[in-house]
């Protein structure tokens, strides 16, 4: 069964191991399209496809192939780059 997983993380593109990874960092899909410069709606079906992929269904458990398959380390930590752009589209 690992390997399945391995094989399936493997599958997921760029981009979709880029929101895994900030999902998986506490960020919201709003969060994660201010700092990837993508609509919410964009981010929600990478998310989507993420889930289908990796054969799990809620962001916890997507959390969890996050860390184990190493998409997010368990000591991960957003950017300074990827703090910067989520600074600039807070409401003031």
């Amino acid at each position: 069964m690992p390997d399945l997983m391995k094989t399936r993380v493997a599958s997921l593109s760029p981009r979709q191991r880029q929101i895994v990874r900030l999902t998986s960092l506490g960020c919201t899909s709003h969060e994660i399209a201010a700092v990837l410069g993508m609509s919410r709606w964009t981010v929600e079906n990478h998310q989507f496809q993420a889930k289908e992929r990796l054969g799990v269904s809620k962001a916890a458990l997507l959390t969890r192939v996050a860390i184990k398959y190493k998409i997010s380390p368990l000591n991960d930590e957003l950017t300074k780059a990827e703090l910067r752009k989520l600074a600039r589209k807070k409401p003031k």
